[in-house]
């Protein structure tokens, strides 16, 4: 694996989780600032902070191999 390659997956990641930390979307936070709990119904999410974490670092890998295959770094 490229030196590059993990950097900029690093990178990416540390982007996504802080902008989802920072903006604080409806969908994960309730209206006091606190995570909301995994689940259906009112007051729950079916997207909970630690899944989009562990998706954020898959894509933030493929991304950063798509970004170093067409730049050939």
């Amino acid at each position: 694996m490229n030196k590059n390659n993990v950097q900029l997956s690093i990178v990416l990641y540390l982007i996504f989780i802080g902008a989802l930390i920072y903006l604080k979307p409806s969908f994960l936070y309730d209206e006091t600032g606190n995570l909301k709990q995994f689940g259906t119904g009112s007051k729950k999410t079916i997207f909970p902070l630690w899944l989009l974490i562990l998706l954020g670092s898959f894509f933030s890998f493929f991304i950063a191999q798509i970004i170093i295959y067409k730049l050939n770094l």
